[in-house]
């Protein structure tokens, strides 16, 4: 076991399924397979939407493969979602974990807020800050776990079974555990 800094470039420890899957469960989302043998979780209130799409339908970003696509809507009854989000793998699952939380605990509260500063809207009602400088570029949680702008990460190290081939001599090994 390692304890590495800086996290985002820590990786996901082959963990971004489970910890993603774990997290939307306890959420009390609804979970079943798709016809694409992809696993889809959808919110009670059926407005948030969460797929693990990696290992069935690959596509990428950026040269990078995709894993989970997130959708969210204002209406249960729209057909479309309001907007979608994509995160490829790679991504810390803490990050993971801190947005889907954030997303649901703003999609369960009565709130109607329409156009792109829904995301932001979502983390800025779970207490997320917003950057000062770019309001609209990014957030960063409580106690600064995790952040959505390229200039920050916390630097309190994460714990990792494995460290990322891509990012091994850019990491600071704290300690091992």
């Amino acid at each position: 076991m390692y304890w590495v800094t800086p996290r985002h470039l820590a990786g996901d420890d082959d963990a971004l399924a489970e910890r993603g899957g774990d997290t939307l469960v306890g959420l009390e989302r609804h979970m079943w397979p798709t016809a694409r043998d992809a696993i889809r979780y959808v919110s009670p209130n059926r407005l948030c939407g969460a797929e693990w799409i990696r290992a069935s339908y690959p596509f990428e970003l950026g040269g990078l493969p995709v894993a989970w696509q997130l959708s969210a809507r204002l209406h249960a009854d729209s057909a479309m979602p309001e907007w979608n989000a994509y995160l490829t793998a790679g991504v810390p699952y803490e990050a993971l974990t801190d947005l889907l939380v954030a997303i649901d605990g703003y999609y369960k509260a009565d709130f109607s807020v329409e156009g792109p500063e829904t995301v932001l809207a979502a983390l800025g009602a779970q207490g997320w800050a917003r950057d000062v400088g770019r309001p609209r570029a990014g957030a960063s949680a409580p106690g600064f776990s995790c952040t959505f702008t390229p200039s920050r990460v916390s630097p309190v190290p994460v714990s990792r079974r494995s460290l990322p081939i891509s990012a091994a001599e850019r990491l600071s090994i704290v300690r091992r555990g």
